[in-house]
């Protein structure tokens, strides 16, 4: 396969998750609701019959988390957010043609997203997209960015998409917004987004009955 992609995630138990929300809703919560969007993940993994999924570890003791057990891992490297989309991106650029980033805190992102992603990659050099906070939900590129790009970018701001495209060839596709979860006030926009896409899985019906609950 030509495409991989790279779900940059923490694993559960061992790292904090969703720190905002948490003190806004509660750790036990926000712990619950970690685990579900990673069961969301997961089943969104297993769904891209024509990629190649991996996943992101932050930590090296959660590499062999049996939480990740059906798909293979990758150890994040150390330091802030643009150090590891870096060395990610050098690493696997050279085993795939396409590579496509995205998290576990973007729950209405759907299998149809990566695949439209994929055509329009035929035609242009990078996907993006958007996210309704000012930074970005999902990025997928055939070509990789000029080097300290992603290092230079300013992370959890209303300025990060901006920044990146400082960076992003001039034909990059931009799609419509989506949503991240990070805070309380998050959680009707990505309910409204999932209820627009429908139904996507058992994981993600799991996922938006528990937001409707909060």
């Amino acid at each position: 396969m030509d495409k991989v992609t790279l779900c940059f995630a923490k694993t559960p138990g061992l790292t904090p998750a969703k720190t905002r929300l948490s003190k806004e809703i509660g750790t036990r919560l926000t712990e619950e609701l970690y685990y579900l969007l990673i069961l969301r993940c997961l089943e969104l993994m297993g769904q891209l019959i024509d990629f190649s999924p991996l996943v992101a570890v932050n930590e090296e003791e959660g590499l062999k988390n049996l939480i990740w057990k059906n798909f293979p891992t990758f150890l994040q490297a150390k330091g802030e957010l643009g150090i590891k989309l870096s060395h990610a991106e050098e690493y696997f650029s050279n085993l795939y043609q396409k590579i496509f980033f995205w998290g576990t805190d973007s729950p209405s992102l759907t299998a149809d997203h990566f695949r439209s992603s994929a055509r329009l990659l035929e035609t242009c050099s990078t996907v993006i997209i958007p996210a309704k906070d000012g930074g970005f939900i999902l990025y997928a590129s055939n070509q990789k960015l000029p080097p300290l790009s992603w290092e230079s970018i300013q992370y959890s701001t209303n300025s990060t998409l901006n920044d990146l495209k400082k960076y992003t060839p001039s034909d990059t596709v931009y799609f419509s917004e989506l949503s991240d979860l990070d805070t309380y006030d998050d959680i009707e926009h990505v309910i409204r987004e999932m209820n627009q896409f429908g139904s996507q899985g058992v994981a993600w019906d799991k996922l938006k009955d528990f937001l409707e609950k909060l």
